[in-house]
């Protein structure tokens, strides 16, 4: 399936559309427009599960995504499995890039982030 590319004209006839649609309606429209190549990108959060508990209700294969930057609290790994358990999804991972995220630590150390706005941002960039 290609993914659909929409001009300015038809972005805002799909903004009035959807404007007073339910959160249902509008994961509705989504996975008729998009099919399996939509997913929800999560960090497990309290508003990513409400989200993706809908999301699953419109679409049981629906794909749930994440960024796992190796930092992670050992709660979030927690919750990521209860949500594998409950919806029967195989969450997809994505990682920063290993030898850039090496280098970064080496340069600045594993904790760079708590040493200013430049590393946090550094540490965000590489991450």
């Amino acid at each position: 399936m290609t993914t659909p590319r929409f001009t300015d004209t038809e972005l805002a006839g799909i903004n009035k559309t959807l404007e007073s649609a339910t959160t249902e309606e509008i994961l509705e429209w989504a996975n008729g427009i998009f099919g399996n190549t939509a997913a929800q990108m999560s960090s497990f959060g309290l508003e990513d599960q409400a989200l993706f508990h809908i999301y699953w209700t419109v679409n049981e294969n629906a794909r749930l995504m994440t960024l796992d930057t190796l930092r992670l609290p050992t709660e979030t790994y927690s919750l990521l499995d209860q949500t594998k358990l409950r919806y029967g999804v195989d969450v997809e991972f994505y990682y920063p890039d290993m030898e850039a995220v090496g280098k970064m630590v080496k340069e600045k150390g594993n904790n760079l982030f708590y040493i200013g706005r430049a590393n946090r941002e550094l540490c965000c960039g590489v991450r």
